[in-house]
């Protein structure tokens, strides 16, 4: 990821062409930008929250350096107002920004990448902000976020799903009412499987214990069992250890798979997917992309400094986290090798949507 100067009026003038063109109708619509008094328009106010983010400024200093680029002259305590108030106008536009190509894994299947970082203050003793993502590997993009204080827990319920995607994710997101939420969207699931805390059952419906099977995984190679999860009713309140099977309310198939590290570890993955559509082997391959994203929250907070919260616990930390992501989402843009850096690029990826969007140019990658 590439860093962008937002402030240079060259620069700025292009990153305009890439933002969605309601912007000022949903600012409006949104209580952000309800008259023009000292703002011009919309795109100035995104322009200040993405200065003020992007040089981690006071909103003194913030309002101060705003007003020697000529864009507005609001005073601190007025670009406060207006920050606190973008929340949900934020999220819009960081939705229309992520609205990507769909890339299909070399297995015919869209591959994503769904995990959690943590972001916190100065001080903080504890878990205050999580952002919920989505990851596309083979353009290297985010396609989703989703930011939640520390209550916002992860699952793969958080996140939308297509038919035929395979979602893929680390031992969180392998719980029995996530992956029946991704089944019935038509869905496919890959995760690293906690066997403390699932129930897996037998083709005969019984509760098997899988790490008293470890002695059966081979030093080399992929042990499959092929097996069935029981899905608990909505509201139970009791552990996963106590609900009654009888109480289930769907079985879903699944394959689970146990190999060991160079250092003898039993790794287990559990999956959706038929062995038709994705082998053992092609999941061991598949789940070692995992990792892409986390580098890229690595980038995200080396670069953007995504977690250095300014204000832990205040009104403006999550318009802040955001708008670090819009910043995000911008910066993809202008790094995507088939969109706006060939020429006409952008226009020509414009006129695709538009087309693919009437019926006259079908182009199944295209995510409307």
């Amino acid at each position: 990821m590439k860093t962008t100067n937002f402030t240079k009026e060259k620069d700025w003038r292009f990153i305009e062409t890439l933002l969605p063109e309601d912007i000022n109708e949903t600012a409006r619509a949104y209580k952000v930008f309800v008259r023009r008094r000292n703002v011009p328009n919309a795109i100035y106010l995104l322009h200040m929250f993405l200065l003020y983010v992007t040089y981690d400024l006071s909103f003194k200093d913030a309002a101060a350096l705003i007003s020697n680029t000529g864009l507005s002259t609001l005073s601190g305590p007025s670009f406060f107002e207006r920050f606190i108030a973008s929340g949900e106008w934020l999220k819009l536009i960081l939705a229309q920004l992520l609205q990507s190509t769909i890339h299909s894994a070399p297995i015919g299947m869209r591959l994503r990448i769904v995990d959690a970082t943590v972001i916190t203050g100065l001080g903080a003793t504890g878990t205050e902000y999580r952002a919920h993502v989505v990851f596309d590997p083979f353009s290297a993009t985010i396609t989703s976020v989703d930011v939640t204080d520390a209550s916002g827990g992860e699952g793969l319920s958080r996140h939308p799903v297509d038919p035929s995607e395979l979602l893929v994710g680390d031992r969180a997101y392998s719980t029995a009412s996530g992956i029946a939420y991704v089944s019935g969207l038509g869905g496919y699931v890959l995760t690293r499987l906690n066997a403390h805390t699932i129930r897996i059952c037998d083709d005969q419906k019984r509760v098997i214990s899988l790490l008293s099977r470890e002695s059966e995984i081979p030093e080399v190679g992929v042990i499959i069992y092929n097996l069935l999860l029981p899905i608990p009713p909505k509201r139970i309140t009791a552990t996963h250890k106590t609900w009654k099977l009888e109480h289930a309310i769907d079985w879903i198939p699944v394959r689970v798979m146990a190999a060991r590290t160079i250092e003898n570890k039993v790794i287990w993955l559990i999956t959706t997917t038929p062995e038709e559509m994705l082998s053992a082997e092609q999941a061991t391959e598949v789940y070692r992309i995992r990792w892409q994203i986390e580098l890229q929250f690595k980038n995200l907070k080396s670069i953007l400094n995504l977690d250095q919260l300014k204000s832990r616990q205040g009104p403006s930390a999550i318009p802040w986290i955001l708008s670090k992501f819009v910043a995000a989402a911008l910066m993809q843009k202008l790094a995507d090798k088939d969109g706006v850096l060939s020429p006409y690029g952008y226009q020509i990826s414009q006129d695709k949507r538009r087309l693919s969007s009437s019926g006259i140019y079908d182009l199944c990658t295209v995510d409307v």
